[in-house]
């Protein structure tokens, strides 16, 4: 799974890092990535729900850190979630 701007400019520009929390059945549940690619590759079976926070560079976006969830089902041949954001700008 991954977390993505539109761009990979913007991914290294505005994106500090992102946290995954996984299932309590995996070892080190909670995966800070802090560079970019920020995505997490991992094997399992079943689907459950993955929070995901994701933090800002303070000096370019003023916004706290942002939770998502995430539905990851290890059944399903693949698919890809959009979530838009909106995010204040610093001047």
């Amino acid at each position: 799974m991954f977390v993505r701007c539109p761009t990979e400019e913007d991914d290294r520009k505005y994106i500090s890092k992102v946290e995954f929390e996984l299932h309590p059945t995996f070892n080190d549940r909670i995966v800070t990535v802090k560079r970019f690619p920020f995505s997490l590759k991992r094997v399992g079976w079943g689907s459950f729900n993955i929070p995901i926070k994701i933090f800002f560079n303070r000096k370019i976006i003023d916004n706290k850190p942002i939770e998502l969830n995430h539905i990851l089902n290890f059944s399903l041949d693949g698919s890809t979630k959009y979530t838009e954001l909106k995010l204040k700008f610093l001047r």
